[in-house]
């Protein structure tokens, strides 16, 4: 992914989004996509997005969870270079 803030220079775009009751919020860094198994394969954005999908129906702790159990099960114990940061909140409804 791509550094956000790294470079002074750089001009960014803003963007705003109206977030309703109910909406959910899931942000994480490159370590997440990353994460390399022992075959030096990513786990990358379409398995995120697939285990993000298959676990709707639960809380933001315990999708966390669930991504991060899946994240460790594709790794098989392989070292990991990046670290592995994910939050995720929903708006109140």
């Amino acid at each position: 992914g791509f550094v956000l803030g790294g470079m002074e220079e750089i001009k960014y775009k803003q963007h705003e989004m109206q977030l309703t009751s109910g909406d959910e919020l899931y942000l994480y860094t490159d370590g997440v996509t990353e994460a390399t198994n022992i075959n030096d394969e990513l786990y990358g954005e379409d398995r995120l997005l697939a285990t993000l999908n298959n676990n709707m129906d639960l809380n933001t702790d315990e999708l966390l969870s669930s991504v991060k159990n899946d994240i460790d099960c594709f790794v098989n114990g392989a070292p990991q270079f990046d670290d592995i940061t994910m939050v995720a909140f929903k708006i109140g409804i």
